[in-house]
């Protein structure tokens, strides 16, 4: 009988271990997910401001470009992709928190800033409020714009990998690699 209850107080004891272990994983993965959708909010905050900034920009030169020249999807994509990664480099304090997390929520959060781009350009066009030149609501549009949203994402952290960042900011990725 004593062995028994030995044995059984033995598995509850490793079962409130994993338990805690488990927990503290799922505690670990919440605190994750929390800094994604803090970073998405932060940086949708900031693509709007880009959009509708550049949009307005956009619809003020397109009318003096030289003929032929007009301001379509791929400049615009390429264009406010690289004004996301400079915001990210460049604005006080958002540029040290924004260094301090790890690559692969940089790298999620701006995948998502592009999907989400995607998904504005794609209504601006469609619904006629701010059409976009080289959007076209169609199956096709919706898979041209998503190559486009590729290449953007590779101008972002092809942007923030080549940009040399101010010393508040290497000084918060150091911090961050050492612990």
């Amino acid at each position: 009988v004593h062995g028994l209850l030995t044995a059984d107080a033995g598995r509850f004891a490793l079962i409130r271990l994993v338990k805690k272990e488990l927990k503290m994983k799922l505690n670990l993965l919440l605190q994750k997910f929390g800094k994604v959708f803090e970073w998405v909010g932060i940086g949708i905050g900031l693509l709007l401001l880009i959009l509708i900034i550049s949009s307005l920009v956009l619809m003020a030169i397109d009318p003096i470009l030289p003929g032929g020249w007009k301001l379509d999807a791929q400049i615009f994509v390429v264009l406010v992709s690289i004004v996301l990664s400079v915001a990210w480099s460049f604005l006080p304090k958002l540029r040290v928190k924004f260094a301090e997390l790890a690559a692969n929520i940089k790298a999620i959060v701006n995948v998502i800033l592009m999907f989400i781009l995607a998904v504005l350009m794609f209504l601006f066009t469609c619904t006629n409020w701010n059409p976009i030149p080289g959007v076209v609501c169609s199956i096709e549009g919706a898979k041209a714009l998503a190559t486009l949203i590729f290449l953007a994402v590779i101008s972002n952290y092809t942007t923030y990998g080549l940009t040399d960042p101010p010393a508040d900011v290497k000084e918060a990725k150091a911090s961050r690699a050492s612990g």
